[in-house]
């Protein structure tokens, strides 16, 4: 993905929770589990880029955190965020539970 695709991505994000404001809708979930594409950016086994966001646990949540930061922006209501937590991945290369604490912060 360039940059431009993720501004894409981002503004469409910011789009859904635009309309799901003007629905009524009391809450926002973001999903970055399972494989879905957040989280193909917080794991490293699956994240192996190498600009601003990849790298580095700050890098890797860099993508979520300007997500978020985005949907505040023009929506009030509480915004969950769905994690896996774990990768199960037996050679040990994904994020731990603290990992996941300090992206919950």
């Amino acid at each position: 993905m360039t940059q431009a695709d993720i501004e894409r991505i981002k503004e469409g994000f910011v789009a859904t929770a635009r309309r799901a404001d003007q629905a009524g809708y009391d809450m926002i979930e973001l999903h970055g589990a399972h494989g879905y594409l957040i989280n193909q950016f917080l794991e490293p086994q699956t994240n192996h880029r190498s600009d601003s966001y990849g790298g580095t646990l700050e890098n890797r949540f860099r993508f979520l955190k300007e997500i978020i930061e985005s949907i505040k922006a023009i929506f009030s209501k509480p915004i969950w965020v769905r994690l896996s937590v774990t990768a199960y991945d037996e050679t040990g290369v994904q994020n731990t539970l603290e990992d996941y604490q300090q992206i919950g912060r």
